[in-house]
């Protein structure tokens, strides 16, 4: 069963490396001009996401302000950053290599996705905020070693 899943992504894998290894088709390879304009933009948007970072690191004082906000956060913002979190690049990739690679059943696994996904948010998450705390490994390690981990942190 392994085996018929293995040899199929092994022999894609040499007949790419070989079409990796063959020569122009006709003519000569010309090194393309650098795209400065494309350089620029992305040192923008470097400069730009750092200093959000900064700006919001100067506002932030505890563990509650760094995941949560300060609790500050409304429905509709909370709710965008939940779609934007469904909906990255990550996610698409993912589903749409697992239907290439797995055809109907991985197609059958987007749906679990699609469906378990919010189940396990709504089942989660009003717990984790009972609790106080902000991460699933945060609620692991308080409910089930409380002592160890409470050892391990204060020494």
């Amino acid at each position: 069963m392994v085996v018929n899943r293995i040899l199929p992504t092994v022999l894609l894998l040499l007949f790419s490396l070989s079409a990796r290894s063959a020569d122009v088709i006709e003519g000569v390879a010309e090194q393309q001009a650098t795209n400065w304009s494309a350089i620029i933009m992305f040192l923008i948007f470097v400069a730009f996401t750092l200093g959000i970072t900064l700006w919001s690191s100067k506002r932030t004082r505890s563990a509650a302000d760094y995941y949560a906000a300060g609790g500050g956060i409304t429905g509709f913002q909370n709710g965008l950053a939940i779609a934007g979190d469904y909906m990255s690049a990550a996610s698409f990739l993912g589903i749409s290599g697992l239907v290439y690679l797995s055809g109907f059943d991985g197609l059958i696994y987007s749906i679990g996705f699609l469906v378990g996904w919010p189940l396990i948010l709504f089942m989660i998450a009003e717990r984790l905020r009972n609790l106080g705390k902000f991460t699933f490994a945060d609620v692991a390690s308080y409910g089930f070693y409380p002592v160890f981990t409470d050892s391990l942190i204060k020494h």
